[in-house]
């Protein structure tokens, strides 16, 4: 009986092989140092609605309470409690989803950021004041705003 073997196949680089190797290879170096380009952070003032679906997504402190809320003028002032050792280093912000529901009036969600690094059993209410005009929309002149944590829309008229 006779071993046969089989010719090792043998690679051929043609011209047009090479071509598609360099193309590969050009876009291959483009998608690496084309990398995506982070968001610029949000812009915040204190005491200003900032409108950004993302950080409205972020996952924030749920201790606290919100004793009171109400719109008066272009503002909405809260009332917030929460434990702490005086409450002077808690952060407190007023995040709009950026979204907008088609209804009349037209409804906006918002909710609010709370950061709080005390380590104290002490409770402490504080009142924050956020200016709405950011989330004015040209065309309305009122926006029911639904508060995460706050049991009823709020009406912003302007």
């Amino acid at each position: 009986m006779k071993n046969r073997f089989t010719k090792p196949s043998r690679f051929r680089v043609t011209p047009k092989l090479l071509a598609m190797m360099f193309v590969i290879g050009v876009f291959g170096i483009i998608a690496i140092s084309c990398t995506k380009q982070a968001a610029p952070p949000v812009e915040e003032q204190e005491g200003v609605a900032v409108l950004s679906y993302t950080r409205f997504l972020e996952q924030g402190s749920s201790h606290y309470v919100i004793n009171k809320a109400s719109v008066s003028g272009d503002n909405l002032e809260i009332e917030i409690s929460a434990s702490g050792c005086s409450g002077m280093t808690w952060k407190v912000g007023l995040v709009d989803s950026e979204i907008i529901a088609k209804s009349l009036p037209i409804q906006r969600y918002m909710r609010v950021t709370f950061e709080n690094m005390e380590l104290c059993l002490a409770y402490f209410t504080k009142k924050y004041t956020f200016d709405l005009k950011p989330i004015r929309v040209q065309g309305y002149n009122k926006i029911h705003i639904n508060l995460n944590n706050w049991h009823s829309p709020l009406i912003y008229s302007y």
